[in-house]
């Protein structure tokens, strides 16, 4: 997972979603909800479920982003474009 997280995002994944991508998503589970502080990597997760699907944990095609801010939509919405045209790169070819 952290060779794929690092094509995706170009960092290696922190200790917590290292834990929600093998404590929750491996497995094709979901957590109630993702409490951390502003600034630790939350919108990473689009990148932890995109990777869980790709090697094969039964999860929704759907992932709902909620958040109360405009600025983070935009931001939200910015790594999703990012995530999209990085899945066409050679080096996210174990990531489909």
């Amino acid at each position: 997972m952290d060779s794929q997280f690092g094509a995706l995002t170009g960092f290696l994944p922190l200790s917590w979603q290292s834990r929600l991508f093998s404590e929750f998503f491996e497995k094709g589970e979901i957590p109630a909800a993702v409490d951390i502080p502003t600034g630790l990597g939350k919108t990473a997760v689009m990148a932890l479920w995109l990777i869980a699907r790709a090697n094969g944990a039964q999860l929704p095609r759907r992932l709902v982003y909620v958040v109360d801010r405009r600025a983070v939509v935009d931001q939200a919405t910015e790594f999703a474009e990012l995530l999209c045209a990085k899945l066409d790169s050679p080096e996210a070819a174990d990531v489909k």
